[in-house]
């Protein structure tokens, strides 16, 4: 019997510990950018996330929820063509996986015909306090 109870302890103990670490692996929440990216003739940009770079300080992520209005022809856009270019000119490619910040993000991948709208859901990795605009690069 107490080696029922001993084990019974050892579990919840275990139990107690494994929710306490895998809590603490979670990606804190992104703060507010919204006032840094602005869209462009194509792009509403609608929020934007901020994440920390847990392997570098200078660098962010910047998670955008947008809207996208195909100005072309009917394509199928490619998510690293959703540029973000600061005031410097400096380009920063879309991107949908590759960080922490980024998981769970997925995008239609279908065809946008000429005039249509579609949300999408773009990363940035960026310098800390980057401000910019994003377009769609067709080029």
């Amino acid at each position: 019997m107490q080696r029922l109870r001993f084990f019974g302890k050892l579990t919840s103990l275990f139990a107690f510990a494994a929710v306490v670490v895998l809590g603490g692996c979670k990606e804190p929440a992104g703060t507010n950018a919204q006032s840094l990216v602005i869209g462009s003739q194509d792009v509403v940009v609608k929020s934007v996330q901020q994440y920390a770079d847990p392997n570098d300080a200078k660098y962010v992520y910047y998670v955008c929820q947008l809207v996208w209005t195909n100005a072309d022809t009917d394509m199928v856009p490619r998510i690293e063509r959703f540029v973000l270019i600061d005031h410097d000119q400096d380009r920063y490619p879309g991107m949908a996986s590759g960080a922490v910040a980024l998981v769970g993000i997925t995008n239609y991948q279908g065809v946008v015909k000429h005039a249509a709208s579609h949300d999408y859901t773009i990363g940035y990795h960026v310098l800390v306090n980057t401000v910019g605009s994003i377009y769609y690069d067709n080029t």
